[in-house]
């Protein structure tokens, strides 16, 4: 008789929480928020969102002196990762002055998909095509920079 009450009492136990996960889920699933890389960014104040802009702002900033470095040389490059990524930043551990040539000619193939991006972006936009995943799925088109075309809306015949 006691096992009989265990069981009945887990069971009713289990089927509660599998409810009441359910009913969460679906509230969260409903909540809408910002497609891509910036969700809930309409739930930021606007000092947070001003913080986040000048992050973003110079992050790029410095990602672009570094990009331009890799023209200039191992040298320039190395100074430009030491300046903005630290000493000991993980990359120079990777890429030293004998395997820099092959690090540059990877990073003209970067530069050269990025231009290939903001080109179907451009097209895209223009034939009125919104929330194409590029990426994880999130239909991060816009402003996604290193996402891969994916979405199923991105088929090629």
């Amino acid at each position: 008789m006691k096992k009989t009450n265990y069981l009945i009492g887990g069971a009713a136990a289990l089927v509660s929480i599998i409810a009441i996960s359910g009913i969460a889920l679906s509230a969260y699933a409903q909540t809408p928020v910002k497609q891509g890389l910036m969700r809930g960014w309409n739930n930021l104040s606007s000092e947070q969102k001003a913080e986040m802009e000048a992050r973003r702002t110079e992050r790029n900033s410095e990602r672009e002196q570094i990009h331009a470095a890799v023209s200039q040389g191992y040298a320039a490059w190395a100074e430009a990762i030491k300046k903005y990524r630290g000493e000991n930043a993980p990359i120079l551990k990777q890429v030293n002055a004998d395997n820099f040539a092959k690090y540059a000619q990877a990073m003209g193939y970067v530069n050269e998909a990025e231009t290939q991006m903001e080109k179907a972006r451009t097209v895209l936009d223009e034939i009125g095509v919104d929330g194409v995943g590029m990426g994880m799925g999130m239909g991060a088109m816009k402003g996604n920079r290193g996402g891969g075309m994916r979405g199923a809306n991105c088929q090629v015949e």
